[in-house]
């Protein structure tokens, strides 16, 4: 008999170790009210094989106030993406990471100063 691996949640595993490393919110949609610094995890696709999945997400890091210096954004980016590429040697079941560039976009709404980039992570199965 041939038993299905499974694997764990995807953005839970990467919301969780995000918010454990971060001193802001790591939310999956932008809540309402809004804090003044944020990150947002959504995926946005990915596949699995029988050994591994490959998540791909979209991340926003938001901080500031409307029309603000982009500068703390494009700080709190840094330090998600320092944290996820050093995400494979921590406890979890996050194996491999990827991070494409930074991209400054302020929310279209708001003009409060956005900074997103994309990333890919590969999950063990339990």
């Amino acid at each position: 008999m041939i038993t299905a691996r499974t694997f764990p949640e995807a953005t839970e595993e990467v919301a969780a170790y995000l918010l454990a490393r971060l001193s802001v919110p790591v939310r999956w949609q932008v809540p309402n009210p809004r804090p003044e610094s944020f990150v947002l995890v959504q995926r946005g696709g990915g596949d699995v094989d029988q050994w591994q999945e490959r998540a791909d997400f979209d991340v926003q890091c938001w901080a500031g106030t409307a029309n603000a210096n982009p500068r703390a954004a494009h700080t709190l980016a840094n330090q998600v993406k320092a944290a996820l590429l050093v995400a494979p040697n921590a406890v979890n079941p996050i194996r491999r990471v990827r991070v494409g560039g930074l991209a400054f976009l302020p929310d279209a709404q708001s003009q409060v100063p956005r900074v997103l980039m994309a990333a890919t992570v590969w999950l063990a199965a339990e």
